[in-house]
């Protein structure tokens, strides 16, 4: 009797949500990419999948989960018509934009309090150390924002020239990008 009821208590320990694949996805990053042909005016867009020896794969699906059902399609492209590649990780702006705006608001909130209240015989408005806190808190937060998410929007460019010794040089660093490593 004793058997079963330990063996109940160590399975009911055991937590159900363990599973290699949720692990996986959470710390797999995507890449959007953009690929320049010579052949084709337009850039093709998708997710850099895998670097083969000869060739790039790009995957349809920005979602991450995904890339690993199988619920996507692959476009392999040779490396003689590929110019240029270009990545960029997906979120990158929202993420620094708010970096930005949480930045520039504790440094606008510092310089704020650090000005100290002003001096109601000198001005006709007199603000408060905390009024001017929130008041170039809000202001930086916007410059900060804005600057800092436009640096998140910078794409990494990675020249292929058609050469397959441009790409064997480059091959590290697109494989540092794709899906499959």
């Amino acid at each position: 009797m004793k058997i079963p009821v330990i063996v109940t208590l160590f399975l009911l320990c055991i937590p159900i949500s363990l599973s290699a694949q949720k692990d996986v996805i959470k710390k797999y990053r995507i890449y959007r990419t953009w690929i320049a042909l010579y052949d084709n005016p337009h850039k093709v867009k998708g997710v850099l999948y895998e670097i083969k020896d000869s060739s790039i794969v790009i995957s349809n699906s920005l979602n991450k989960e995904d890339n690993f059902t199988d619920k996507f399609s692959l476009t392999e492209l040779n490396i003689r018509n590929i110019d240029e590649v270009e990545t960029r990780r997906e979120g990158g702006i929202l993420r620094n934009a708010l970096i930005g705006i949480a930045g520039g608001f504790t440094i606008g909130g510092i310089i704020g309090f650090a000005s100290g209240d002003d001096d109601p015989d000198k001005k006709k408005i007199p603000f408060t150390a905390k009024e001017k806190a929130l008041i170039f808190g809000i202001d930086f937060a916007f410059i900060g924002g804005i600057s800092v998410g436009l640096v998140g929007s910078a794409r990494i460019e990675i020249p292929i020239n058609g050469s397959f010794k441009t790409f064997n040089e480059n091959k590290n660093r697109l494989k540092k990008y794709s899906v499959i490593h």
